[in-house]
């Protein structure tokens, strides 16, 4: 009887160790499928995150776009004052040129300007003939101490 019940509770300790192993694998499957599933949500979280924020940045830009359109319109009214404004400096500008041409001040400035450079070329070429100058008497003053050192030596 005994060895009956000892066989009955041999089998079921076995058997208890065996769903207990399948307990564990199963835990182990279980505990990785969720693993997975919260790394996979966190993915797709931070991918929601980035598109929310792109999103964000499109509109930001959409509206941006926006106000530079709108302040970079040209009413009808802003175009004409522009036309009149460019038509009174085209008009001061012509009314200027036609001043300067009957001034004789170009004339004068243009003259003025030549003498100057004349004067200058001038000093130029009294510099260059000053140099030249010192460098004949330079020249000079040695020759001339040769020919005292020769005319020592002679005598």
């Amino acid at each position: 009887c005994f060895g009956s019940v000892g066989e009955v509770v041999r089998r079921r300790e076995a058997r208890l160790q065996e769903l207990r192993a399948e307990a564990r694998s199963t835990e182990s499957r279980l505990s990785a499928a969720v693993d997975a599933a919260s790394s996979q949500l966190a993915r797709a979280q931070e991918g929601l995150r980035l598109k929310r924020q792109q999103l964000e940045e499109n509109r930001a830009a959409i509206s941006s776009c926006g106000a530079q359109i709108q302040s970079s319109q040209v009413t009808e009214v802003g175009a004409r004052a522009l036309r009149e404004e460019a038509e009174r400096a085209e008009e001061a500008y012509r009314r200027k040129q036609s001043e300067e041409s009957c001034s004789p001040l170009p004339r004068q400035l243009d003259a003025a300007r030549a003498e100057v450079e004349g004067r200058g070329r001038r000093i130029s070429e009294l510099r260059a003939e000053r140099q030249r100058a010192a460098a004949a008497a330079e020249g000079g003053a040695a020759l001339r101490m040769k020919r005292t050192d020769l005319e020592a030596k002679e005598e």
